[in-house]
């Protein structure tokens, strides 16, 4: 059976049939030519056994990700450097990315979110350097459209972001995404349904002209594209392999994952400029060979991606596990996999002291010991709890941290009569830190630190406020579904979930609840819509919040609710894009009434 048409249906990566868009769409959509006739891979499975590949220089293992997949959908790692990635996935209908680092090849840590100044679907990026090209596509209006856009990355946000323009985008109609540069950030190759293609979606690529833009895109030609749709491109990081997904060729089952020879000569004619030799394709990607199982199943494999060399570590996403979704293994939809290439230690021959040319006059007075690193496994977490507005220093103030992903407690201290407090915590472990104080709120941090750091302390600093804003981040006209994490002041996702950021507020609020006499919260929403709705709407978001802290155990009666609706905009910030300024406004307020 074939089941390309699976993915289709989703809204950023694939595009199905649309209606009301234009009368050629609404003629010739139903009208589907039968172009999709892939063939049955039939060659042999890689053995994976100990049994098999104890005698090989070499071999393979395939596994699952940890730490980084949920019950939802994962879909690709875009690798920023040889550790940190972008994973894109989906939360709560809508596709977004968040940021992570890879402790061990096969395990990664959340690090935040990342501000994507484009307001849409966000789907996977390529960067080189400090320059990143992605991929939004629409949630209102043109479902189904993607296009693709340029910026600059710096931290954990996107600068400067801007179309690539008519050239890239071929009509308003057209689909472009997943884009994926080369080493040296001179070529692009990109997945769309532009016209002139040879199936559902292909692979094309661009060069940059003199000028430094981008030209017409050429398609990648037979050898790559088929009658079935070809996806998710990606090239090795010595420009060897163009790695893609593809539902034709000779395929396991569904989408599988293959890879192709670049020749040295379609590198020269980029060098060149050679438009006219580009737009012969064929001389330059090899018919592709099929990565066959067990990278590849019967179901869907995707989105190839690698920090280094692809065949000695190779990321995917495959939905082969969607059966076993479940809360408690935390799999299921499309996960993040990894096939790890794995050296064989061989015994080096021992030296043939019957050899003329070995000198045995050795000094036995020299001594050649080597080199030891040290690693040191554990750190000092150090700093001052103060009250945000006055700035004095907090004795008493509570510090509990957080083991993460499993959200457990794992020590807790107090800071001393000057504010100061220590912890000692284990490096390559991600730790949720909470400050609180009697009768303030509390301020939460994120913490890491890499193994191979040598930092023996680590500074961090705590301003417990008085009036405390929670950033859940609903999505638009939405007051009881919210996305999985909580915002920071600059509008960008944390890795704290919003039930997380309840449970901690909830605890906050119970402690000190007898010197309560009134919690009020108040309901902010951004500038879109009138007056009147926007005041609804802001109003139901605080009830679901209070909701939820009941559900907690906080008394019903000192919980008092009122919306401002968009009454009471935050500052703009200076350059800060639309899209992020709006996160910003969605906010609830909470401030404290104490008796006498």
């Amino acid at each position: 059976m074939i089941r390309y048409l699976l993915l289709i249906l989703l809204p950023l990566f694939f595009v199905s049939c649309m209606t009301k868009l234009t009368k050629e769409k609404e003629v010739n959509c139903p009208v589907v030519e039968i172009l999709c006739q892939p063939e049955q891979w039939s060659g042999m499975a890689y053995d994976s056994s100990y049994e098999v590949n104890k005698f090989l220089d070499s071999y393979y293992t395939f596994e699952k990700v940890n730490q980084i997949n949920s019950i939802d959908n994962e879909w690709a790692l875009c690798f920023l450097d040889n550790k940190k990635t972008a994973l894109v996935y989906d939360d709560a209908g809508r596709q977004r990315v968040m940021l992570a680092r890879m402790i061990k090849y096969n395990s990664g840590t959340l690090e935040s979110g990342l501000g994507i100044p484009v307001s849409g679907h966000a789907g996977s990026m390529s960067v080189n350097k400090d320059k990143i090209i992605f991929s939004v596509s629409a949630t209102e209006g043109m479902i189904g459209k993607s296009d693709l856009y340029e910026g600059t990355l710096s931290g954990n946000y996107i600068h400067n972001a801007k179309s690539l323009g008519k050239k890239i985008h071929q009509n308003e109609f057209t689909w472009e995404s997943q884009p994926a540069l080369s080493p040296d950030g001179k070529v692009l190759f990109f997945a769309s349904d532009r016209k002139v293609g040879f199936g559902d979606t292909d692979i094309w690529f661009t060069i940059k002209d003199e000028n430094g833009d981008w030209v017409e895109p050429m398609n990648c030609g037979s050898h790559i594209n088929t009658g079935c749709s070809e996806l998710t491109p990606f090239v090795n990081s010595n420009g060897k392999k163009l790695l893609f997904s593809s539902a034709g060729h000779q395929t396991v089952g569904g989408y599988d994952i293959f890879e192709s020879e670049i020749s040295d000569e379609f590198w020269s004619a980029v060098k060149n400029k050679d438009l006219d030799k580009l737009k012969n394709p064929d001389f330059f990607f090899s018919k592709p060979k099929n990565l066959k199982p067990p990278l590849n199943t019967k179901f869907d494999e995707l989105f190839p991606s690698s920090p280094s060399d692809a065949d000695t570590l190779l990321y995917y996403s495959s939905n082969q596990d969607a059966d076993k979704a479940s809360f408690v293994s935390m799999e299921g939809g499309f996960d993040i996999f990894v096939r790890k290439k794995n050296v064989t230690k061989k015994e080096t021959s021992k030296p043939d002291l019957a050899k003329k040319d070995i000198d045995f006059n050795v000094n036995p007075d020299i001594k050649l010991d080597e080199p030891k690193i040290e690693i040191v496994k554990t750190f000092t977490l150090t700093g001052t709890v103060y009250q945000a507005v006055t700035l004095t220093e907090l004795d008493e103030a509570e510090i509990k941290v957080k083991k993460m992903p499993d959200n457990t407690v794992f020590k807790e201290v107090k800071s001393d009569k000057n504010g100061k407090y220590s912890v000692e915590l284990n490096k390559d472990v991600r730790y949720e830190v909470t400050a609180s104080a009697k009768d303030l709120f509390f301020e939460t941090a994120s913490i890491y630190v890499d193994m191979l750091d040598n930092i023996k302390e680590l500074k961090q600093d705590f301003r417990i406020p008085e009036m405390l804003t929670l950033r859940i981040n609903f999505p638009t006209d939405v007051y009881d579904n919210p996305y999985r994490y909580v915002l920071d002041s600059n509008g960008v996702e944390t890795i704290q979930t919003w039930q997380m950021q309840l449970d901690n507020l909830a605890e906050n609020i119970l402690k000190s609840k007898d010197k309560i006499k009134v919690i009020v919260l108040t309901g902010h929403t951004d500038d879109i819509g009138t007056v009147n709705y926007n005041l609804t709407l802001g109003k139901r978001r605080v009830d679901f919040v209070k909701a939820e802290l009941v559900k907690r155990g906080v008394p019903e009666e000192i919980l008092e609710t009122k919306s401002a609706g968009k009454s009471k905009p935050l500052i703009k910030k200076e350059n800060e894009e639309m899209e992020m300024y709006r996160m910003r406004l969605r906010r609830v307020e909470l401030s404290k009434i104490l008796n006498n």
